[in-house]
């Protein structure tokens, strides 16, 4: 379905650009974005393996396992943030560490 607001369109090419230019083992890469028969799209990198979620639904994880994954979604945060970008939709993969 086309975006019924501009601004919103705007937003998500911003961005979908900004995260295209990060480059962190822990972030996933964008490879491309644009529009096309009036959708705007962007294509990034698969990330296999289990969310969080999944990872947490029958048994919380150890401490120690937990500061580790937390220690490396604050490093990849950093590191975004030191480019100006604030990422409103955090998603830690534990394959990501």
């Amino acid at each position: 379905r086309p975006f019924a607001v501009p601004e919103l369109e705007e937003r998500l090419h911003l961005e979908a650009e900004a995260a295209a230019g990060l480059n962190h083992p822990n972030i996933v890469t964008v490879y491309d974005f644009g529009k096309c028969d009036n959708q705007f799209y962007f294509s990034m990198e698969y990330v296999e393996g289990r969310s969080l979620a999944q990872l947490t639904r029958h048994h919380s994880l150890a401490p120690k396992q937990a500061a580790q994954y937390l220690k490396t979604v604050a490093e990849a945060v950093h590191h975004a943030h030191g480019h100006g970008i604030l990422h409103r939709d955090l998603k830690p993969l534990p394959a990501a560490v």
